[in-house]
C-alpha cells in the first residue's frame, strides 16, 4: 500500500494540472486514510455496494413518492425505508417484524419515564429481535445469499483458471 501510495504521488507530480488524471490521484490521496482502512478489520469491505443498493429503493422511487402528504409522513417514510432494509439486510420478515413491534410498543411507551429518551425500546431493534425470534429468519433470504456467494467464487475461480492459462500459454 505504501507502495502504490509513493506511485500516485510520483504520478501527481509529474502530470500537468489540467490533466484528467490528476482529479482522480488527487481525490485517492486526499482520502488515503480512509482508504486503508479495510486494512484494520476483514470485516470491513473494500466496497460500499451494501449500502449503495440499501439507499437504491428510496431513490428509484422519489418520483413515485414525491408527496407523501405532509413533512412528518416523509420523516415516517424514512423510518420505515429504514427498518425495512434493515430487515432486508438481516433477512428478517418484514411483516412479521413490524407487527410484534407495533404490537409491543404502545405497552412499552407507557412504561417509559421520558419520552424523549426512551431506553427500553432498544430490545425492538431489528438484530435485537431476531435473537429473540430467530424463527422469523427468512429462510429464502438466506438461501439467496449462499448462492449468490456460491456464484460469485464460481465466477473468480473461472477467471483465476482463464488467467493461469493464459499466463502457462505466454510462458
Amino acid at each position: 500500500m505504501e507502495e502504490f501510495k509513493r506511485w500516485l504521488e510520483d504520478q501527481l507530480a509529474a502530470l500537468r494540472p489540467k490533466h484528467e488524471l490528476r482529479g482522480a490521484i488527487s481525490y485517492m490521496t486526499s482520502r488515503w486514510e480512509c482508504f486503508e482502512r479495510f486494512l484494520q478489520s476483514g470485516a470491513i469491505p473494500l466496497h460500499n455496494n451494501a449500502s449503495e443498493q440499501a439507499v437504491k429503493n428510496p431513490v428509484m422511487g422519489k418520483k413515485a413518492w414525491l408527496f407523501f402528504g405532509s413533512p412528518q409522513g416523509g420523516e415516517t417514510a424514512a423510518v420505515l425505508f429504514t427498518l425495512t432494509a434493515t430487515c432486508r439486510r438481516l433477512q428478517i420478515d418484514p411483516q412479521a417484524y413490524l407487527r410484534d413491534v407495533f404490537e409491543r410498543l404502545p405497552l412499552l411507551m407507557q412504561s417509559v419515564d421520558d419520552v424523549q429518551n426512551p431506553t427500553g425500546l432498544a430490545p425492538l431493534l431489528p438484530d435485537r429481535w431476531l435473537a429473540e425470534h430467530p424463527k422469523s429468519r427468512l429462510q429464502m433470504r438466506v438461501d439467496e445469499a449462499h448462492d449468490k456467494a456460491a456464484r460469485k467464487r464460481a465466477r473468480r475461480n473461472r477467471r483465476r483458471k482463464a488467467l493461469d492459462r493464459a499466463r502457462r500459454k505466454g510462458r
